[in-house]
């Protein structure tokens, strides 16, 4: 058992004995990974992130299943759930909903045609959430007005497609609970988070490279060694 011991002691100061003989590799392969990291974080778009939470109405106030898949599939959504989560999930995500945003935004882009608009705007950022007890309407873009601007547009026009619709008997579709703020500091690029794994990846990788180059090496002496031992 002693010896057993001892072997592992030995292959494991083995390693660290290749690792340190290394160590400028190591070094030089993390200085350039975190320089291209903070290259990166310059350089890339920064994305402004706010989201609204609120309270939906019992699912009893909702008409029935059939007629929300219906309209779900006119408002032109892939969902196709028949709970009112799956009905205000529908026309989150329908060109209806996205046409009319478009249009409220049209005005504060340097676009002409609502393609062009809907291009800019990126509403797949758009993303509607279950939190405990509370639904949540998030959005991201580069413009942190724009965002506070797609958000009170999507909340004003839910309910305007819920009353032309009538899917819903309440007036009021949504309660909200905690509006959305404007954004002072992009959520993306996550400077910290990005420098963190860059450092933890390189230094990783690095030893990883070395250690199977340093074993590919060893296997190949050995089948070279195999091969010119003569045969007994």
């Amino acid at each position: 058992m002693s010896q057993l011991y001892e072997e592992d002691e030995i292959d494991l100061l083995e390693y660290v004995s290749k690792i340190l003989k290394h160590k400028y590799t190591i070094l030089l392969v993390v200085v350039i990974s975190m320089v291209g990291c903070v290259i990166y974080n310059y350089f890339a778009p920064r994305y402004y992130y706010a989201e609204t939470t609120f309270f939906l109405p019992k699912s009893s106030s909702t008409a029935t299943s059939g007629l929300i898949s219906q309209y779900a599939r006119i408002l032109g959504s892939g969902a196709q759930s028949s709970d009112f989560g799956g009905y205000l999930s529908s026309l989150v995500e329908s060109n209806r909903i996205q046409l009319l945003v478009a249009n409220d935004l049209k005005s504060s882009l340097k676009a002409d045609t609502l393609p062009e608009v809907l291009g800019q705007l990126e509403l797949k950022r758009v993303k509607l959430s279950s939190r405990e007890s509370v639904q949540v309407l998030s959005y991201e873009h580069q413009n942190p007005e724009i965002v506070m601007k797609v958000i009170a547009s999507y909340f004003q026009n839910l309910g305007v497609l819920n009353q032309e619709l009538d899917l819903s008997v309440q007036k009021q579709l949504i309660t909200v609970l905690d509006p959305a703020t404007l954004p002072i500091s992009p959520s993306k690029p996550n400077k910290k988070k990005n420098l963190m794994v860059t450092l933890f990846g390189a230094l990783f990788g690095s030893i990883v490279l070395i250690l199977s180059k340093d074993f590919i090496t060893n296997i190949s002496h050995q089948l070279k060694k195999v091969q010119s031992d003569p045969i007994s």
